[in-house]
């Protein structure tokens, strides 16, 4: 699937963004936070403008954790409200990492997403509702090349290029944004990592976020929308429980909140057809043994919206037009 993203939408984000970019203000001198941290960061930025703060990273390999809150979303023609917290070369020549923004056709939203190194960013990857709630968010950074970013639940991993990394940014754009306890932690390399999974394994409590939806793992079209539900105009939400393997593939699927059989069968048809991104140590630290909840939302052009679930779990929507 393509997660929450529309090919409207990512033009949207694409266009913003670009010409954010081309509108950006003169470049100021670089502000690092000093002392050991954790660091609690706020940057309010004009319609149109961008705050910033580094922080140093070590030699080797380290996690940057923290959380994000909009404290304040400004209107500005070219430029989506944005926060981000991304690893960066020493001329900004290189940057990637996390990406949190309000899409102007999708308000009351956060979008999250991974930003490339060319500063585009991949299909979201979740959604949180804008409620003045914090974030939580975790950047592993490899210097072998593999960077994991995990925000709201789900997690992502991507190749960068390790030897380029040389301080974290923490950016506001047109809007006021919060990062509390952000701090930066020296960590052990993939290797050790793997030689130490099974004593790590022991002590942890088991993963901390759901997997996430690789790109193409399931379709969101009308597709996946039953006909039967269609024709007689019903939607609705399903709450599902399972498992996801070592590999990502969805096992033993249970149906907590449902919305009658035709859209239960749908949605436990979806996930069924997925396959999930998990972690290199997702075997190790237990996730197969762990259970997660999903949601699936079908919802029809023309009729009332369903309500969003509150717990701002991962969630697949399905929209369709009527056969009425």
């Amino acid at each position: 699937m393509r997660s929450f993203m529309t090919p409207r939408t990512r033009t949207w984000i694409v266009l913003l963004l670009m010409s954010g970019c081309a509108s950006t203000p003169p470049p100021h001198e670089a502000k690092f936070e000093v002392g050991p941290g954790p660091y609690d960061i706020d940057l309010d930025a004009a319609a149109g403008n961008y705050e910033d703060r580094f922080l140093h990273v070590p030699n080797g390999s380290f996690t940057v954790k923290g959380s994000i809150q909009f404290l304040m979303m400004r209107a500005d023609a070219k430029w989506a409200p944005m926060a981000a917290v991304e690893l960066m070369g020493p001329k900004d020549s290189y940057h990637v990492g996390l990406i949190a923004f309000e899409l102007p056709n999708d308000p009351g939203r956060i979008q999250l997403a991974v930003r490339d190194k060319i500063g585009v960013p991949d299909e979201t990857f979740a959604q949180v509702v804008l409620g003045g709630q914090a974030v939580p968010f975790e950047l592993r950074f490899f210097r072998s090349g593999v960077l994991q970013v995990s925000a709201a639940g789900t997690a992502r991993t991507l190749s960068v290029s390790g030897s380029e990394i040389t301080r974290v940014r923490a950016l506001s754009s047109t809007g006021h944004v919060k990062f509390s306890g952000v701090e930066i932690t020296a960590s052990a390399d993939e290797a050790t990592a793997a030689r130490n999974a099974p004593e790590i394994a022991a002590k942890a409590a088991g993963p901390a976020t759901a997997p996430g939806f690789g790109r193409s793992s399931v379709r969101l079209s009308g597709e996946n929308y039953p006909s039967k539900a269609r024709r007689e105009g019903i939607t609705g939400r399903v709450g599902l429980e399972c498992s996801v393997d070592a590999r990502g593939y969805v096992h033993d699927i249970v149906v907590l909140e449902s919305s009658g059989p035709v859209l239960d069968d749908a949605a436990k048809a979806i996930f069924s057809d997925a396959r999930l991104l998990v972690p290199p140590d997702w075997a190790v630290t237990g996730g197969p043994t762990m259970r997660f909840r999903y949601g699936v939302i079908f919802r029809m052009v023309g009729k009332p919206e369903v309500a969003r679930f509150d717990d701002n779990r991962q969630t697949v929507v399905v929209t369709a037009t009527s056969l009425e």
